[in-house]
C-alpha cells in the first residue's frame, strides 16, 4: 500500500496536466454580451489578448465560442506567461483566409498554418510545431479569422528542485513510519 502511495505522489510530480480554454462564459465566472475586445479576462489561464474579440457564433460547431481578429491590419495575438506546446481548433469563414503564427520568447517563428476557406467555412484542429511557445499570432480578414479553443501545457514536466525535496522528505517521513510500525 505504502508503494502504491509513493508512486502516486511521484506520477503527480511529475505529470503535467495540460490546460483547455474554450473561451465559454464560465471559464471566467460571469456573462459576456457579443462582441468586447479581449484582453485580460482569461489571464487565470495564463493567457493575455491583444487585438481579438470574444464571439459566439453558430458556425463555430466546436462550441460556438471563441475569438476572432478585431482589425485585418493589426491581426490578433495571444501571449503566453509561460512557454508552452499548443493546438488549437480553428474556422475560417468562407471566402476568406486565415493565417496562425506560433513564436517563441525570442520572437522567433515557430511553425505556420494557412487555412484557405475559399467557398465554405473550414473547421480544424492543429497541433503546432515546438515545445516553447509564447505567442499566437492570427491574421486575416476581421471578424473571419477565429480560435475556437487552446490546448496547452504550460511546462510543468521538469519539477524544481523544492519538488525533489519535498518528494524525498516525504519518502522518508513515510519510510520512517513504516519502520515504527
Amino acid at each position: 500500500m505504502l508503494r502504491i502511495g509513493l508512486l502516486a505522489t511521484i506520477f503527480a510530480t511529475f505529470a503535467s496536466a495540460g490546460t483547455v480554454v474554450t473561451f465559454n462564459p464560465s471559464e471566467i465566472g460571469g456573462s459576456i454580451f457579443c462582441c468586447p475586445p479581449v484582453t485580460t479576462e482569461w489571464s487565470a489561464f495564463g493567457i493575455t489578448m491583444s487585438g481579438v474579440y470574444w464571439y459566439t457564433d453558430p458556425r463555430d460547431t466546436f462550441d460556438t465560442y471563441g475569438v476572432s481578429i478585431e482589425n485585418a491590419t493589426t491581426g490578433g495575438q495571444i501571449l503566453f506567461a509561460t512557454p508552452t506546446t499548443l493546438s488549437i481548433d480553428y474556422l475560417v469563414i468562407g471566402s476568406f483566409r486565415g493565417v496562425y503564427k506560433v513564436y517563441d520568447s525570442a520572437d522567433t517563428l515557430l511553425d505556420t498554418l494557412t487555412v484557405e476557406a475559399p467557398t465554405a467555412d473550414v473547421l480544424g484542429s492543429y497541433t503546432f510545431m515546438g515545445n516553447n511557445i509564447s505567442k499566437l499570432v492570427l491574421s486575416g480578414a476581421a471578424g473571419f479569422v477565429d480560435v475556437s479553443t487552446l490546448r496547452y501545457d504550460a511546462g510543468g514536466a521538469v519539477p524544481e528542485p523544492s519538488s525533489f525535496l519535498l518528494l524525498g522528505l516525504g519518502g522518508g517521513a513515510l519510510a520512517l513510519l513504516r519502520r515504527r510500525a
